[in-house]
């Protein structure tokens, strides 16, 4: 546009120009044309004059002659002035011409100069107005023109773009009155027109505003006052922006610097130099210092003891400088010189480039943390010693079964050590498989409801022996309630599980067996008392004889059951005393000698003269024992052998004996001596040949009665040859017979 009115004003002055010259054109021509037509009226003029002359005077006079020739002179004259006239007026009209020509040409060039001095002036303009509507348009920040009543003028996109607006149009669209539309707190706006009209121009003034969405953000305002000639305000223009990431973390500032300065622990922090620049109230407090001195004169050193400070120049501060934190625990001095014991957290904080700009600091005063530790480890020591040496299977569990912790006395038992115990799955490296399911579901119970603490289950050894352990079960659990882990203490209660059943057995047999023999005595008593039976007929004497005999069965059941119960007990102590094995089986022998008579069974003896350390008198009862049951289950005209000799390395390829239970016998020594009764019997079944030297067993039930045994002779013979570190134990084939073996040592 003003291109155009360059160019108009150039037609203009142009057309102005050519109006003048042909003015000047018009006003010579007319000037040349009056001249030419003067000369030419003078030239008639002298010419008429000249024909009067001529024609009123004759040609002869003289004076007509000169009067003639001074017509001509004078019309020459006239001629010359008008001829000169006419040449001035050329020269002039052709100077006014070349002047105006002249001019025209300075006043085009002028001209030319100005509309190219303007093109440039509007192309520069263009750059600028094109450069300053970019920025305008891709500013940072929002920039803004309003009315003073509240209107936008002109807004640009970053304006519309932090007030939540897809565009400045839609922007100016919706906003009619700032105050009440934009502003959270509209007495903002009237403060910053207030400051706008007191100061002409506001900088920094921070206000809370909506954006579209309703949500609050904070802005930051700088502007000033537009004005006519008059003064008057026209608009307002500036600048905004967005400052709400800076309020909120001016904000989680001062909430942290609020948490420093109420936190109980020291904070402090220092430049590189070590020269400290802050502390917070807890550690002014401790070191004494006013809240509001300048630290820069404060040094690490005094701090710290040396040792403490050594540590943090060697290896906390070099560390912290490398990885960027470093932990540990030091000490600080008070200012009374106490060396207070601190757990430390040292942070070297990094400028944008990598580079250590500042060391911060958090210690905590853990003196109470060392003295309930050191409490602690002392309670740890007292119960680890306890649990390491006391008599009873300790096991810890997590919540999925795995092995945490045993004792020592756990180990022993099961014949395994920690590598192979820790870590490993307790159900199924340590529970019986048919137990396994029924002691998890207890388990599970127990986490879940706390209930029924006490449990029994067995748990198999590194050999397969399974043992009987009583549980004592605590649940172990963290600060919300949760089961985290399980601590069990047991007692194994194997032996005394099988001495209580044997004991229950026992009574449950004793009174059968006591039972018996009372019945008859009873009945027979009852008999005679009533005079239904005559005492003194044969009849009578039949039943005095039968409650004799029960009675004579009662005596030898009392007497087995309160001998073994001594031998069982330790109440008898043996009197070992050196020996002759041959001589023990001649003695045996002539003491059966009567009883195999009766029963038409031969006694047969294999005897050497072997010398060992023992209690004769027990030995032989076990002797005694043995034969009285192989002639009492013999048929008439058999033969009982009765043997000794001495076993190197548990062999014996005479008898047949089993080499695992010599090999058993013999383990931790050199020589054995062997001991066998062999029968021709009618032999004993081989599910029966572990039990028959438990209490009140027999191979058949009737065998008491028939036989009149207890039931307790093979109990007895156990016990006695067990405490002499001996081994007693039977084979036997169905119809061909028995033989019964025990082991004493040589010495």
């Amino acid at each position: 546009m003003t291109s155009d009115k360059i160019r108009n004003g150039i037609v203009s002055r142009l057309s102005l120009a050519l109006l003048y010259l042909l003015t000047l054109l018009c006003l010579g021509w007319v000037s040349f044309y009056s001249l030419t037509e003067w000369r030419v009226t003078v030239d008639r003029q002298v010419n008429l004059q000249m024909e009067v002359a001529v024609s009123t005077t004759p040609a002869t006079a003289p004076e007509i002659v000169a009067q003639q020739q001074l017509l001509q002179q004078t019309a020459r004259e006239a001629k010359k002035r008008a001829d000169k006239a006419i040449a001035v007026s050329l020269v002039s009209f052709g100077f006014s011409a070349i002047g105006f020509l002249l001019v025209y040409y300075l006043l085009n060039l002028q001209l030319q100069r100005e509309l190219a001095e303007r093109q440039r002036a509007e192309e520069a303009l263009r750059q600028a107005e094109t450069k300053y509507r970019s920025i305008f348009e891709n500013a940072i920040e929002g920039i803004f023109q309003t009315t003073p009543d509240g209107r936008y003028l002109t807004a640009n996109p970053m304006l519309a773009k932090i007030y939540g607006y897809s565009s400045p149009a839609e922007l100016m669209a919706h906003i009619s009155d700032l105050g009440q539309q934009l502003y959270v707190n509209p007495n903002r706006r009237t403060e910053f027109i207030r400051l706008l009209q007191q100061h002409d121009t506001v900088a920094g003034f921070e206000s809370q505003v909506y954006r579209q969405d309703g949500q609050a953000i904070w802005i930051a305002e700088q502007a000033r006052i537009v004005r006519d000639d008059d003064g008057k305000p026209l608009y307002y223009e500036g600048i905004v922006e967005d400052i709400t990431e800076r309020k909120h973390a001016e904000e989680e500032r001062a909430k942290l610097i609020a948490i420093l300065e109420a936190t109980l622990d020291f904070v402090a922090t220092a430049d590189l130099d070590e020269r400290v620049n802050y502390l917070n109230s807890s550690a002014c407090k401790v070191f004494g210092c006013d809240r509001d001195r300048d630290f820069t004169n404060l040094h690490l050193s005094n701090l710290h003891p040396a040792w403490a400070y050594d540590l943090l120049h060697r290896e906390a501060i070099p560390t912290a400088i490398q990885d960027g934190v470093w932990v540990g625990e030091t000490a600080i001095l008070s200012h009374d010189g106490r060396e207070i014991p601190v757990s430390q957290l040292l942070i070297a904080h990094k400028s944008s480039q990598g580079k250590v700009k500042l060391l911060s600091t958090i210690a905590r005063d853990i003196t109470q943390r060392l003295q309930i530790e050191a409490s602690l480890r002392e309670a740890e020591r007292r119960w680890r010693s306890l649990l390491e040496n006391v008599r009873l299977v300790v096991v810890g569990l997590d919540r999925q079964g795995i092995v945490e912790y045993v004792n020592p006395f756990f180990l022993e038992l099961v014949e395994y050590n920690s590598e192979e115990v820790l870590g490993k799955n307790w159900y199924e490296v340590f529970l019986p498989p048919h137990q396994r399911q029924r002691v998890q579901e207890h388990f599970l119970q127990l986490q879940q409801q706390g209930l029924h603490n006490y449990y029994q289950n067995s748990i198999l050894t590194k050999s397969g022996q399974e043992r009987l352990i009583a549980w004592n079960n605590t649940i172990l659990r963290d600060l919300q309630g949760e089961a985290i882990a399980t601590l069990s203490i047991g007692e194994d209660i194997t032996e005394r599980y099988a001495i209580e059943r044997m004991k229950d057995e026992f009574v449950s047999v004793v009174s059968h067996e006591l039972r018996t023999p009372l019945t008859s005595i009873h009945g027979a008593l009852n008999l005679l008392s009533s005079g239904l039976i005559d005492a003194h007929s044969d009849r009578g004497r039949r039943v005095i004889d039968i409650a004799s005999e029960g009675a004579d069965r009662l005596v030898r059941l009392v007497n087995d059951i309160l001998e073994l119960e001594r031998l069982e007990s330790g109440k008898i102590s043996l009197l070992q005393r050196s020996c002759n094995a041959a001589d023990l089986l001649e003695k045996a022998t002539d003491l059966m000698q009567v009883m195999a008579n009766r029963a038409k069974v031969t006694l047969s003896v294999y005897s050497q003269d072997i010398q060992l350390n023992v209690d004769g008198d027990r030995i032989i009862q076990v002797l005694t024992n043995l034969l009285g049951n192989a002639i009492k289950f013999s048929p008439e005209g058999s033969t009982v052998e009765l043997s000794v000799e001495a076993i190197e390395g548990g062999e014996n390829s005479e008898f047949g004996v089993l080499n695992s239970e010599l090999n058993s016998a013999s383990a931790s020594l050199s020589t054995n001596i062997l001991f066998t009764v062999k029968d021709r019997g009618r032999g004993i079944p081989e599910d029966k040949i572990e039990s028959i030297f438990e209490r009140f067993h027999q191979v058949d039930a009737s065998d008491s009665r028939k036989k009149g045994g207890t039931g307790l002779g093979l109990a007895i013979c156990r016990s006695i040859i067990q405490q002499h570190g001996g081994r007693i134990w039977a084979e036997s084939v169905l119809g061909e017979g028995s033989r019964f073996y025990f082991t004493l040592p040589s010495k």
